[in-house]
């Protein structure tokens, strides 16, 4: 590979990454207007745990009262036998969309081969 196109690549590549992070930008604020009272706000939701046999287990985790703006929101809790959880999205500051990125759930380790 010559110097030029090494350098044509390299310089691709970083106007790529800038366009990504410009495109980012734009999609994370497209609906805030803080002139206009649009702004972040607290996302109020709830976490519902079911059994094997679809059973609305009594644990839940109710974030309807959330009152703080959270990039990440991590709860601990006693372990609970379920086998499915439900995330549901009670109400946000519209027109913002709202999405997830990452749910966890963690398990105990267990053995796959017996």
């Amino acid at each position: 590979e010559t110097p030029e196109s090494l350098a044509i690549r390299q310089a691709e590549a970083e106007a790529e990454i800038a366009l990504a992070k410009q495109y980012d930008y734009q999609i994370i604020n497209q609906n805030v207007d803080t002139a206009a009272g649009r702004k972040y706000a607290p996302v109020k939701y709830q976490i519902k745990f079911f059994d094997s046999s679809d059973k609305e287990l009594p644990f839940m985790i109710d974030r309807s009262e959330n009152t703080q703006d959270l990039v990440i929101d991590f709860h601990s809790f006693a372990p609970v036998q379920a086998q499915y959880v439900l995330l549901k999205i009670l109400s946000s500051n519209a027109p913002l969309h709202y999405g997830v990125t990452d749910l966890a759930v963690f398990a105990p380790a267990r053995s796959v081969y017996s």
